[in-house]
């Protein structure tokens, strides 16, 4: 009976020690799936506390950054032509590849003025496995900006995916981390020309042409406008007229040129300008601007040169400027293939004469 009752005592003791096991690895399990199923953002904002609040890029001041070069879609090392160079030569920042032509004013700084203000609120990720999917991977990004400083030093960030129309992801080369950087978008680093001067390249008041002369392969079309302000053409036939609509729409394009992109200030073989497509001169009044000079005219050239094949843009430049630009060939299209006949007012069309309709039984 002894022994009997001994050996209920060791079989509940086997039992309970099972039983422990099996609870104590329940615990752990709970434990697992707790950290697994917690909320990310909790978890990586535990993992990083403190961050919060603190500058992206600290330490970093605008005045310290001397040039700024951008790269679009991953084209590092690959395709110069797709990246831009922006340069500050004494306080202005210019395009060294295109003849130091002028950005335009406030439009770096207030770039770089974003990207130093930037904080570490918005933590997305830590894990480089997250990068490609985001576009901030080393090989794998939306845009690149590469800051160099007055020390020579280098700092390079990522722009990826959107994550609405004002904030985008970013990641600072060499780390991990990916942050939401709210008011900053990649319209804001274009790595394009035009995003960073003023497109405006060439503006005459319509209001002080007197005349303006066209040259191209059809010919020659002088303009000129009469003291009433409308205008007429030099050799108008008898029984032409000319379409004042046409001549004003017309000339309200030439007064106002907009580049795709500069190109220098040094002229080369290939911008055709021993065969122009086009060229444009206008006589403006200078009355109205001098007040009191009257009868002073000034006269300003525009020449449309080679179109290139592939983006179809041409080479223009004006004579008020020392730079060659390109233009889009919606802008000098009826520069190039503008004909006499598109300033006249065409005749009416006749109306045809009617057949009197034979009455019944006749």
């Amino acid at each position: 009976m002894k022994r009997l009752w001994l050996c209920s005592i060791a079989r509940l003791a086997g039992i309970s020690r099972v039983n422990q096991v099996l609870a104590a690895l329940l615990i752990v399990q709970a434990v697992v799936l707790a950290i697994v199923l917690w909320p990310r953002s909790t978890r990586m904002s535990t993992s990083v506390a403190g961050t919060a609040g603190e500058l992206l890029l600290p330490g970093l001041q605008a005045d310290q950054v001397m040039q700024v070069r951008m790269y679009p879609s991953a084209t590092i090392g690959d395709d110069q032509q797709a990246s831009i160079e922006l340069l500050q030569r004494e306080g202005k920042w210019v395009i060294p590849a295109a003849g130091d032509y002028p950005c335009k004013e406030g439009a770096v700084p207030d770039f770089l003025a974003k990207l130093v203000a930037l904080k570490r609120d918005r933590l997305v990720t830590q894990t480089a496995d997250s990068h490609k999917r985001l576009k901030v991977a080393d090989q794998d990004f939306v845009r690149v900006i590469e800051l160099r400083l007055a020390d020579n030093t280098v700092r390079r960030l990522y722009l990826g995916t959107s994550a609405s129309s004002t904030a985008v992801h970013i990641r600072i080369a060499e780390q991990d981390q990916v942050y939401l950087a709210p008011g900053l978008s990649t319209g804001d680093i274009g790595a394009q020309a035009a995003s960073w001067v003023d497109t405006l390249y060439s503006s005459i008041p319509q209001d002080q042409m007197v005349s303006v002369t066209l040259q191209n392969a059809n010919g020659r079309l002088a303009l000129n406008k009469g003291e009433d302000g409308t205008w007429t053409l030099a050799d108008l036939a008898t029984g032409e007229t000319l379409n004042q609509s046409a001549v004003t729409s017309w000339i309200s394009r030439v007064a106002s040129v907009r580049m795709v992109a500069p190109l220098g200030t040094e002229a080369q073989a290939s911008y055709g300008l021993d065969s122009l497509n086009a060229v444009v001169q206008i006589e403006a009044d200078e009355y109205i601007r001098t007040k009191g000079q009257d009868g002073a005219t000034k006269t300003y050239t525009l020449q449309v040169g080679a179109q290139d094949e592939q983006d179809k843009t041409y080479v223009f430049k004006s004579s008020e400027s020392p730079y060659y630009i390109r233009v889009g060939e919606y802008t000098v299209a009826d520069w190039v293939g503008k004909k006499r006949a598109d300033f006249l007012q065409l005749p009416p069309t006749p109306t045809p004469a009617t057949t009197p309709t034979p009455e019944a039984g006749s």
